[in-house]
């Protein structure tokens, strides 16, 4: 999942995710920035997440995405 340019790996959290695993599932590999501010015209409920959301997302952050990177 992406958030605002960082990669995060949630397999840890998906289990436990308090509105469903299939939410997390449905989003894999998108960008859920704006779900997770609560702005989402895709989005069923909207809600700006908790801070325990925003912390549990921070410690999975794997990477950064890198506009214009080249091997």
């Amino acid at each position: 999942m992406l958030y605002n340019n960082y990669v995060a790996d949630l397999s840890g959290f998906i289990n436990r995710h308090p509105g469903s695993r299939e939410l997390i599932t449905r989003n894999l590999g998108c960008n859920v920035s704006l779900v997770l501010e609560g702005y989402s015209s895709t989005a069923t409920i909207h809600h700006r997440h908790s801070n325990t959301a925003f912390e549990i997302l921070r410690n999975s952050i794997i990477g950064k995405m890198v506009e214009n990177y080249q091997i």
